[in-house]
């Protein structure tokens, strides 16, 4: 008997529970806000963890200078060229940057990674940052000033002074190491 009562009054309750979302709709009244979330793309940086480096954030930056902010932090020595490539959804690279950076320990420091205009910044899903293994060239250093005809006259008398100075290589002895001779 007691079951059968706790039965009507669930039932009812369940009853009752429906008419009243049903009259006043309260999912109607909500007001849903929606935001325009930007999804920050992933860092692999698996190659630089050995050496200390460690990527805690990032965030692009697009227009006219478009870039890639990294906050890199240390937790050993380190200085090296590094490229930082982007790839899209389909894992294309779709650009990349070079530069060098440098830190000691426990010391941490935001790295800009200049792209180009035409790096579609908004289609990358992640990044992923290695050693370089070639020195990133600044841009006073690629062209190399021209020299004027004095410079190169006294260049050259200058050169022909220190080549009478310094002996000639037939004059210096070689120095030759021994052969190692196989037992027999």
């Amino acid at each position: 008997m007691i079951k059968n009562i706790l039965a009507v009054v669930g039932l009812f309750a369940l009853v009752a529970g429906g008419a009243a979302l049903a009259v006043f709709k309260p999912w109607e009244k909500t007001e849903i806000v929606s935001v325009a979330t930007v999804s920050v793309p992933v860092v692999y940086f698996d190659a630089l963890r050995e050496d200390g480096v460690n990527v805690e954030r990032v965030s692009i930056e697009t227009g006219k200078n478009q870039k890639a902010v990294l906050y890199v932090s240390y937790s050993k020595l380190f200085k090296s060229p590094v490229i930082l490539r982007a790839f899209d959804r389909n894992r294309n690279e779709i650009g990349r940057s070079k530069r060098v950076i440098s830190g000691d320990v426990e010391e941490a420091d935001y790295a800009d990674f200049e792209f180009g205009a035409r790096v579609p910044m908004k289609s990358v899903t992640f990044f992923e940052l290695t050693k370089s293994k070639v020195e990133p060239v600044a841009a006073e250093e690629e062209a190399e000033p021209e020299m004027t005809e004095e410079e190169t006259v006294s260049d050259v008398a200058e050169a022909e002074v220190l080549d009478e100075e310094e002996p000639a290589a037939a004059d210096v002895p070689a120095v030759v190491e021994p052969e190692a001779v196989p037992a027999q």
